[in-house]
């Protein structure tokens, strides 16, 4: 399925934190997230459903309601 008026499609993984967690368990998550939407973007669907746009991987990590780090993951 394309959608001509679509130019970006993304692919978001958010990851939360307890406020017990450490940073070592913070640092970890952060890999993992972008492992995910690294391999989440190598889905055949998702790539017929992203055909056509730049698609965005991004990656965001919260404690509890705050933002702590975001980024767009490169392929």
């Amino acid at each position: 399925m394309c959608y001509p008026e679509t130019a970006h499609s993304y692919i978001l993984e958010l990851k939360y934190l307890s406020a017990k967690d450490s940073e070592e368990m913070a640092d970890r998550q952060w890999e993992e997230a972008a492992e995910q939407v690294r391999r989440y973007a190598g889905d055949r669907k998702v790539q017929q459903m992203a055909q056509g746009t730049t698609l965005h991987l991004i990656r965001m990590q919260m404690r509890q309601s705050e933002l702590l780090r975001i980024e767009e993951v490169r392929e």
